[in-house]
């Protein structure tokens, strides 16, 4: 399957919400393929590339952060400003925990990091319990009279705060106690969970035996049963995606699946401001062996009408396509047999849906984009 634009969703949807985007395959022996096209990145960057609002002229305010250290570090964190008086401003610097949020650093009070005369700054950015496994930091160059409340927890960091800076700088560090997969260009990381999380609530497997990459670079996706419980699988991107073309490209017959699986390949925003900017192409019956059709595109939340719509992917079909490209005033979703096209012929032409009653914007920094093959709970 191909996938052209990331971690973690527990939402439920689809004809039972009790299936939540579970996937159950034992029998699921195929395998789907992942690439890229036509992507339009809107945030992270590589995993320590600072994103700085910099500047040749030196007049103009500017932040870097120089010296990032190791994901689990308690080292402190450092940078120099240059376009602004040491005097007149500080540094607002913050930390994104997964699954904690964002935090203001080193305290609530003081929030701001002092300038020294050299430009130079120095930051205790680990003063939590967590703080050493921080994936993103953030150093804003505000003035020194920044008075905004202090940031405890969000997904995303608030934009009365973002507003506040006259320069910014990001950098992100992998998680490395994840297990990682190189994937047509991207890095992945596997989920895991050792007890019941959601969707579903199911487990989830980051071994090799439940996600691999074969000799032709194929990637594979398999659910098993160890220890009586059925672990799943999925990867989500380090990247970030927004408007663009999404791409699936899937070497294994739909309509095989396994009643009680879904694949689900989807966009996913931790933020959950426009139900978290999920939008998704699903493979399932949800357990109902009567129905004809065998997927489904959707713009969440899935429950209001005219934000779903199911179809058949033919039953000898070993070989399809699935995409949306996504724009500002609406989503464009089309499914192909065999290998992409940008012109199918009509015989080559699933089905087709154009969506545009609430589309979800990018937003910023948002996490990578998701496939996931797991258990109905």
């Amino acid at each position: 399957m191909k996938v052209a634009k990331r971690p973690n969703s527990a939402g439920c949807f689809g004809p039972s919400p009790s299936l939540c985007r579970a996937s159950f395959g034992f029998r699921f022996s195929g395998f789907f393929r992942i690439s890229a096209f036509g992507l339009r990145i809107s945030c992270w960057l590589t995993v320590w590339l600072a994103l700085v609002l910099a500047s040749a002229d030196p007049s103009t305010p500017y932040i870097e952060i120089t010296n990032t250290h190791a994901f689990g570090s308690f080292d402190n964190l450092g940078g120099r400003v240059s376009g602004v008086s040491p005097a007149a401003y500080s540094v607002a610097v913050f930390i994104y925990v997964p699954g904690a949020g964002w935090y203001s650093k080193p305290f609530c009070m003081p929030q701001l990091t002092p300038i020294q005369t050299n430009t130079s700054w120095t930051a205790d950015i680990t003063t939590g319990g967590s703080d050493q496994y921080a994936t993103k930091i953030t150093a804003l160059l505000v003035s020194t009279n920044y008075n905004q409340p202090c940031v405890q927890g969000p997904a995303t960091l608030p934009t009365n705060v973002t507003a506040q800076a006259v320069a910014g700088a990001t950098v992100t560090r992998r998680d490395t106690r994840l297990r990682w997969i190189s994937f047509n260009g991207y890095d992945w990381w596997c989920k895991t969970s050792a007890n019941l999380v959601g969707p579903g609530p199911n487990y989830f497997s980051d071994s090799a035996n439940n996600v691999w990459l074969d000799a032709q670079g194929q990637l594979h996706l398999r659910i098993t049963n160890r220890s009586n419980h059925w672990q799943c699988a999925e990867i989500v991107t380090d990247r970030s995606f927004g408007y663009g073309n999404y791409r699936f490209e899937l070497a294994f017959s739909v309509n095989e699946l396994d009643p009680n699986a879904v694949l689900g390949m989807f966009t996913w925003s931790d933020d959950p401001s426009y139900s978290d900017r999920e939008i998704d192409i699903e493979c399932s019956r949800w357990s109902d062996t009567n129905d004809p059709n065998n997927a489904q595109f959707v713009v969440q939340p899935y429950n209001i009408a005219g934000h779903l719509i199911r179809y058949a992917t033919p039953a000898l079909l070993t070989n399809s396509t699935h995409l949306f490209t996504w724009e500002t005033n609406q989503v464009s979703f089309q499914s192909q047999r065999g290998s992409f096209s940008p012109t199918p012929s009509p015989a080559n032409l699933i089905t087709n849906w154009v969506y545009t009653l609430a589309v979800p914007p990018p937003g910023a920094c948002l996490p990578g984009q998701l496939v996931r093959l797991c258990q109905k709970s």
